[in-house]
């Protein structure tokens, strides 16, 4: 049973690193085999596996997914946190205006008003 690999990066090419890709062994599995791996995943017993225990079978099978899973979620973090910063920025740019607004027009935010 020949497996052949296959890229796991979310952008094509980026990553030197691959893993081996279980469709074509997958593929060539009998039904007793089928059966076993059903069993072997499906912990609640209902005797069909569900998202989440086909996903937890599949990171047991392929832990090489998990280190590209890693990497995918560390840029998401970096993305969201980015973006937040900008957003911050942004806000932050424009907070000067509303207090130029609040002197011109004698009022103040109020945290700045005194009891």
């Amino acid at each position: 049973m020949a497996a052949s690999s296959s890229s796991a990066s979310p952008h094509a090419g980026e990553s030197s690193e691959a893993y081996e890709d279980l469709l074509p062994v997958m593929g060539e599995m009998t039904a007793d085999e089928a059966d076993a791996m059903v069993r072997e995943g499906d912990h609640d017993g209902d005797g069909v596996l569900s998202e989440a225990e086909f996903c937890v079978l599949m990171v047991r099978l392929s832990p090489g997914i998990m280190e590209d899973a890693e990497a995918w979620l560390e840029e998401a973090i970096a993305d969201e946190l980015a973006a937040m910063l900008q957003e911050e920025q942004q806000e932050t740019q424009q907070q000067p205006l509303h207090d130029a607004d609040d002197v011109a027009t004698g009022t103040a935010p109020a945290s700045r008003r005194s009891a």
